[in-house]
């Protein structure tokens, strides 16, 4: 398919086309003053440019410095008598092998039979931490992996691998793309059918969830309100924290630098870059105490509130510039740009000059040649 260059038409611009003709010395003051408006136009469109890098530069800063704890060194001499997160990484573990235990328990019993001698040892809880490029931590802190924190009797898990066509009346899910600046577009959600869907139930999401995309970009986004029952694709995993950890502290981690650069080291995949779920289960994920979670996200939510007025307000800037360029070029042809001149050439006398030349160069062409002697 070839594309054709656009063009007008050469009758548009043909004898009847009106054309706005000011003295010659006020086209140029007009041109002058175009070409000054513009540049200062220039200048303003570059500097609105080097914004937004300074804006996301502004941002990455305070979620760094937020989950290394230099946000809330204040606030925690002044709060020095919290419960640490040592001790609730111990009660979240207590729970979840009190659970595991109940579980075991429950299988002899239906099989008729008696828990054998240390059956109890059976109970495996991963731990092992990898700490690269991740800072030391402050005092009452403790790093603590991804599958540790979520909710005992859940699991960090994807969702659907084959949702199939669309269905109107179906139950919805959640794609990669419907994930956008930490919200879900849930005008957008396709929908699968009800049993497919309940073959993915341990996927199914409920509001406080917390969602990674783990195929290409690793945006992150809490699940809110209304939604309770969508399910999940194959790029996206879900993780429902547990009574420890708040799920906006969780979801900013996830999306900021810290977590963002861990496990984007190990991503795999020139094509379709990815983590395996077995990384989102491992991710270290650093637990401060209840109270000072809940400082964080509120000083996180309060900076990216500035960050949100000041990303609009430079949108609408440069967009009032393209208005301000189109605004210059009319009242420029308008006559109102720039004063006049009662000294000028009147246009009209430019223009009659203009038809004599015509005239001349017409009369010089049409006479005809004189024959050369033989």
């Amino acid at each position: 398919m070839s594309i054709k260059q656009a063009s007008i038409n050469r009758a548009f611009l043909g004898e009847s086309t009106p054309f706005l003709l000011p003295p010659e010395a006020e086209q140029r003051r007009i041109v002058s003053k175009i070409e000054s408006l513009q540049e200062r136009s220039s200048r303003a469109r570059r500097a609105l440019s080097e914004v937004g890098p300074l804006l996301e530069q502004f941002r990455q800063s305070v979620l760094a410095a937020a989950f290394r704890g230099d946000l809330t060194a204040d606030w925690r001499e002044a709060h020095p008598d919290v419960e640490p997160a040592t001790k609730l990484l111990e009660r979240i573990r207590s729970e979840r092998r009190h659970r595991w235990e109940q579980s075991e328990l429950a299988k002899y019993e239906a099989n008729g039979k008696q828990p054998p001698k240390g059956w109890q040892d059976k109970c495996k809880v991963e731990t092992e931490l990898d700490l690269t490029g991740l800072p030391q931590l402050p005092e009452g802190w403790q790093y603590a992996r991804a599958d540790e924190i979520v909710e005992p009797g859940t699991i960090i898990t994807y969702g659907i691998v084959l949702p199939g066509p669309h269905i109107d009346d179906g139950v919805p899910y959640i794609r990669g793309q419907d994930i956008e600046n930490g919200r879900i577009l849930i005008d957008q959600l396709l929908r699968t059918t009800s049993e497919i869907d309940a073959k993915h139930s341990r996927s199914s999401v409920a509001s406080g969830d917390v969602l990674l995309c783990v195929i290409r970009h690793l945006k992150v986004a809490l699940v809110p309100d209304g939604i309770d029952g969508v399910n999940l694709t194959q790029g996206t995993v879900r993780m429902r924290p547990s009574s420890i950890i708040d799920g906006s502290f969780l979801t900013q981690y996830l999306g900021g630098p810290l977590g963002q650069e861990w496990m984007k080291r190990r991503h795999f995949g020139l094509a379709m870059p990815r983590i395996n779920v077995a990384d989102a289960r491992a991710v270290p994920v650093p637990i401060a105490p209840h109270e000072e979670q809940t400082e964080i996200v509120r000083q996180i939510d309060a900076a990216m509130l500035s960050w949100e007025r000041i990303t609009t307000e430079t949108r609408m800037a440069v967009a009032d510039l393209a208005q301000l360029d189109q605004s210059i070029l009319a009242k420029a042809f308008r006559g109102e740009l720039v004063p006049q001149d009662p000294n000028d050439e009147p246009a009209s006398v430019l223009l009659e000059r203009i038809r004599r030349e015509r005239e001349t160069n017409g009369a010089k062409k049409t006479k005809p040649k004189r024959k050369a002697k033989k």
